[in-house]
């Protein structure tokens, strides 16, 4: 009777094991697809020379229908010269941060602070301040606290993530102060606004190899939600994500032209159509008697008339044609 038992028993856990296996294969994945994609520039410094900048920043945002976004960004430049000296390049706007981080807090002029520290804007590396002017010259990178970020930057070879890349050892921006609240490691720490960057000989910059940053949503994505990467603004919305259209693009000027042209062709089609169904509607038209076309009959059209008439009068050839009148016209 156990022998039966165990064998019924191994039975149903292999009919059980294949019902599963067949549901599972049958379960459709949904792969997520590019709904929009926003490009722009943005550019980078060499050394500590913050005046001169270089626009060979190219920058792509692809948004996906499960509401990831995969932004891309490259050196378009390719630079000529001796692989034997090293420069600090750096692009101008910050790598990413929260919304709800001390770096977007500060660029908004809000205070921050967690269980342990006090955070404070700075200056420079040695003074705490309470005046948060100096980030109205920060370009932030922002993302929203819902999604995780990511990026593959890494190593020397290319951009990365940096908080101490500098020339001549100067720190491209101190950005804040902290003291703890108790006091009991008795220090402070300050600290740097990350950004990317490359160091190394000119020549070494790769050219068009992309870095790749990844926003992953954290939750489904039911309102709108702010972005900003490498100087560039951009949404996700759930009217995005569905592909519907929220915008009407905008006609160049050629397009405007042409579409025109269309609705012209098409009225004086439809009213070629209508002459022929009544062709004794223009016979009864007043307008028949506008003899210089400019939409209204009046002493100029009686003057064009009398004209002909006095011609024909004396003429041994009579005008049959107003295009023939106003050649003659033309002429005197």
């Amino acid at each position: 009777m156990n022998c039966k038992r165990m064998i019924t028993a191994f039975i149903s856990a292999i009919w059980l094991s294949v019902s599963l296996t067949v549901y599972v294969s049958n379960a459709a994945v949904i792969e997520p697809e590019i709904v929009k994609t926003e490009t722009w520039t943005t550019s980078y410094y060499i050394d500590d020379d913050k005046s001169t900048l270089y626009p060979y920043i190219d920058c792509q945002a692809d948004i996906y229908s499960d509401g990831t976004v995969k932004c891309y960004f490259w050196n378009s430049h390719e630079w000529d010269g001796f692989a034997t000296v090293s420069h600090a390049v750096t692009i101008i706007n910050s790598s990413s941060y929260s919304n709800e981080s001390k770096e977007y807090m500060f660029k908004n002029k809000l205070s921050y602070s967690d269980d342990n520290n006090n955070y404070y804007p700075v200056s420079d590396k040695d003074s705490k301040i309470t005046d948060y002017s100096a980030w109205d010259n920060i370009d932030l990178s922002y993302y929203p606290n819902e999604y995780d970020f990511k990026d593959s930057s890494s190593g020397y070879s290319n951009f990365s993530r940096s908080w101490s890349v500098s020339y001549n050892n100067n720190p491209t921006f101190y950005y804040y102060y902290c003291k703890s609240k108790t006091g009991s490691w008795g220090g402070t720490v300050n600290e740097l606004l990350s950004q990317y960057s490359y160091y190394g000989a000119l020549p070494n910059l790769p050219v068009n190899k992309k870095i790749e940053v990844i926003f992953t949503p954290k939750i489904d994505i039911t309102e709108e939600y702010s972005f900003r990467f490498l100087g560039h603004d951009f949404i996700v919305t759930p009217e995005i994500l569905s592909s519907h259209v929220i915008a009407t693009p905008q006609l160049s000027e050629q397009e405007k032209y042409i579409a025109e042209l269309e609705k012209k062709n098409a009225e004086l089609t439809a009213e070629i159509e209508r002459l022929k169904q009544d062709p004794s509607s223009i016979q009864d038209d007043i307008m028949r008697l506008d003899a210089n076309g400019d939409g209204s009959v009046n002493a100029v059209d009686a003057s064009i008339v009398l004209s002909i008439y006095a011609y024909n009068s004396t003429n041994k050839t009579p005008l049959t044609k107003l295009s023939d009148y106003f050649k003659i016209v033309n002429n005197k």
